[in-house]
Formats: C-alpha cells, structure tokens, sequence
C-alpha cells in the first residue's frame, strides 16, 4: 500500500519536473502564460493522506504583431540654394517656407555653408555668434562657431531663431532683416 503511495507521489513529481522544464523553455517565445493550478486527493482504502499532489497545466498564447510602414514622397519646390532644401525639411522648416529660406541663404551665403563674415555670423542662413552665443549653448550646447558651419545645424538653428521671433515680434523673418524686407 505504501508503496503504491510512493510510487504516485514519485509519478506526480516527475509530471511536474517535465512540466515545468517545458514551460520554462516555452516561457522565451511566449509573450503571455496562463497556469492554472488543482488539487488532486489521493484516497488509498478510503483514507485521506497526510500529503496533496498538485498538478500545474498551462496554457499559452501567442500574439503575433504586424508593423505597416508608409512613405510618403513630396517634390521639393525649386529655387535659390535648393540643394539645402531637403536638409531645411529635416531640421524642421515647412516646405511652403523653403523660397524664402533659399533666398535668405543665397543673400546670406551665396550657399555656402562654409561662409563666415567680418561681424562673426557663420554658415548658410548667417547666425550671428556673438549676437547668440548664449542661448546656442543653452539650448543646443554649441559652444563653438565653427559648428554653425554644419548646415543641418545651422538650419536647425535658424528655424529656433526664427520660431523665437515669430513669437516675440509676429514675424519670424525679421532675424534677416537686414538682407532683405521679409516681413
């Protein structure tokens, strides 16, 4: 009878041990697990045993997520400077802007983003670096002129700048004004 006992509760174990080995090299693939756990009494001659077998059963679900990627292609206007265009785009400039941003950078630079003048403003669009030196390092942490030369940054400067007078003085031009009456 004992023996019977012993080899049940042997039985139960060795379940159990497989069980949870296979969940647990299920577990890595799964991104959701379920376990349900039961008791099971074990009557032997009609008396309750000192011990209860628990049995573990799980359930697994798998979830499969699919990712849609859409391009969206736009033609860039033609115009002074539109070799900068694309990287005007990137740095936050709106499309309907990109004229007047060309035209700005060709009085400015001729296009160069190299371009620096005697009044210390550098790159494409002219950032004056004494005249902002401050907030440049405050809000992007340039801390040297010759990073004004990088013309995604230099873009992406301006377009700070320009938001700033935009909201300071109803016309963001006006940084430019003196190469030109953009306002």
């Amino acid at each position: 009878m004992k023996t019977l006992i012993i080899w049940a509760i042997l039985t139960l174990t060795t379940v159990g041990f497989a069980l949870t080995k296979e969940q647990g090299e299920n577990t890595r693939n799964t991104q959701a697990t379920t376990t349900t756990t039961s008791q099971v009494d074990i009557f032997v001659d009609n008396t309750i045993p000192d011990y209860v077998a628990v049995i573990e059963t799980t359930t697994t679900t798998t979830t499969t997520t699919t990712t849609t990627t859409t391009t969206t292609t736009t033609t860039l206007p033609e115009g002074e400077c539109s070799e900068w265009y694309s990287v005007a785009v990137e740095a936050g400039w709106e499309i309907d802007q990109l004229n007047k941003v060309g035209r700005i950078m060709w009085r400015e630079s001729r296009c160069a983003a190299d371009a620096a003048n005697k009044h210390y403003s550098f790159g494409l669009m002219q950032i004056e670096w004494s005249a902002h030196k401050s907030w440049l390092k405050s809000e992007f942490g340039i801390t040297q002129q010759s990073e004004l030369y990088d013309p995604y940054v230099n873009l992406l400067v301006s377009k700070w700048l320009f938001d700033w007078a935009d909201n300071a003085y109803g016309c963001g031009w006006q940084p430019w004004y003196m190469s030109g009456d953009w306002c």
